[in-house]
């Protein structure tokens, strides 16, 4: 290490660690204040080299989130899911990672419980946990993820809906066409909404038939063959070379569909129960599930069950065939 006046008042360290490699740090002030810092950047130093457990300790909350979303921001990532990480970092963020225990992190789940659903409070730990998960991996973190410590509360899965024919007639009764487009696309495809504004002409082949999604929620691309329905829907846009097949942006198509919903007196309609929708249509025409999961992009037959949920009606048509055996046995 050797410390060089190279002005008045006005000092450079340079020193090697014990890897060998070189720094160099400009400092102001006098000699014996240059010394002290040289002494502390060099202790600074080697306890990275010697001990990194002790550095990953002081890492905080914000730096770990800062880190998920620079490695994620090329990718299909919600604006919702961005909102999560910010709202998380309001209340982690100032945190060292080693102070958010799972005692902790259960207060803070009992609190949001208070003014939220535990849908959303799942959400919020869903997102949590992938970011801490996250640096693990990368080596950012060296712990156990204190979100497995949580005990959360079930969801309340018991009503998936859907919209009925009646519900989609009435509400793209008048609609403007770029709103309709968007909504048939939805119903025939069971494509999710960013899947739906990212599409280009370039991964519609309508000769062959089929719609090539390269990026999804799951981040594997996947391809939705066209039924008649929804090949016709392409036909109407007018099929181009390149481009959008949208041109409609997501959150001017939001606006419209919010006052349209209500226009209509349909305010319970959610664009996302499309999805539900159509997977529900798919299984009332004795669709395979297996065949569905590939179309929805889910990746486990779980999933795909909790969406391929029957109508009320389909069921009491197929239980008929069981009033028409009793009949016959009397």
């Amino acid at each position: 290490m050797s410390i060089t006046q190279i002005a008045a008042g006005k000092y450079l360290i340079d020193w090697r660690d014990s890897l060998g490699k070189r720094h160099r740090k400009k400092v102001l002030g006098s000699k014996k204040y240059a010394e002290e810092v040289e002494v502390s950047l060099k202790k600074k130093r080697e306890d990275e080299i010697l001990f990194p457990e002790r550095q990953v300790l002081k890492i905080t909350f914000a730096e770990l989130a800062d880190y998920y979303w620079r490695s994620h921001s090329s990718q299909s990532i919600s604006r919702t899911a961005k909102w999560t990480v910010d709202l998380l970092k309001e209340q982690l963020g100032s945190m060292q990672m080693r102070n958010i225990t799972g005692a902790y992190l259960q207060q803070y789940y009992n609190e949001l419980l208070q003014t939220h659903k535990p849908a959303t409070c799942n959400r919020y730990f869903a997102v949590l946990g992938a970011i801490i998960n996250h640096a693990i991996r990368q080596e950012k973190w060296a712990g156990r993820n204190p979100c497995v410590a949580v005990s959360k509360k079930p969801e309340d899965n018991t009503r998936i809906s859907t919209w009925s024919e009646q519900d989609l007639n009435t509400l793209l009764k008048g609609a403007r066409a770029e709103i309709r487009w968007v909504v048939l696309c939805a119903y025939h495809s069971g494509m999710r909404r960013g899947e739906l504004f990212a599409l280009r002409w370039e991964n519609v082949d309508m000769r062959q038939g089929y719609i090539h999604i390269l990026k999804s929620k799951t981040n594997k691309p996947r391809i939705v063959p066209m039924s008649q329905p929804l090949k016709k829907v392409f036909i109407d846009l007018g099929p181009k070379p390149s481009g959008p097949v949208f041109q409609i942006t997501l959150r001017a198509f939001e606006c419209a569909f919010k006052r349209l919903k209500s226009k209509k007196k349909l305010s319970h309609l959610r664009f996302h129960d499309l999805r539900h929708t159509f997977a529900s249509n798919f299984r009332m025409r004795h669709g395979d599930l297996g065949d569905l999961q590939a179309i929805l992009g889910h990746s486990s037959l779980r999933m795909t069950n909790r969406y391929a949920h029957l109508s009320p009606d389909y069921l009491k048509k197929v239980i008929s065939c069981m009033n028409d055996e009793q009949s016959q046995r009397e």
